[in-house]
């Protein structure tokens, strides 16, 4: 009997500026809580750095969860951060090393540029079937 994959699950930043009327953040004055830019670089770090580590078994699945993970940056470091970063996940399962990847948002923001790259480099390494959003 084949055991359950682990599911590696990393919340990378809490910070969204969506400003949603549901949103429970609005109202539990969370927004003095957010990342910075440079902690959302280490958060985005240290998660790559887990991944790439010997602790990570192969084959394994990952969620990636954050406040809006394709938002808006506010840095270009930070937008290159995380851009490498998805990379980082692509060239992961395209080795097998990443199986199914989760990606936890809401998909409500106006600059989807991040997005569409992301989608069109998923889309060139045919990985469509391993990549889910919840």
């Amino acid at each position: 009997m084949n055991r359950p994959k682990p599911i590696y699950e990393f919340l990378l930043w809490a910070n969204c500026n969506n400003h949603c009327k549901f949103c429970f953040q609005q109202h539990q004055g969370q927004k003095d809580t957010f990342l910075s830019d440079e902690q959302k670089i280490e958060s985005i770090q240290s998660v790559r750095n887990f991944i790439a580590s010997k602790d990570y078994i192969f084959g394994s699945h990952v969620l990636i969860v954050g406040g809006e993970i394709f938002g808006g940056f506010s840095s270009a470091k930070l937008s290159i951060e995380f851009e490498n970063f998805l990379d980082f996940l692509i060239k992961r399962m395209v080795v097998g090393k990443i199986d199914l990847l989760y990606i936890n948002t809401n998909l409500i923001y106006s600059n989807t540029d991040s997005l569409i790259k992301f989608l069109d480099k998923i889309d060139s390494t045919n990985l469509f079937s391993r990549l889910k959003f919840t």
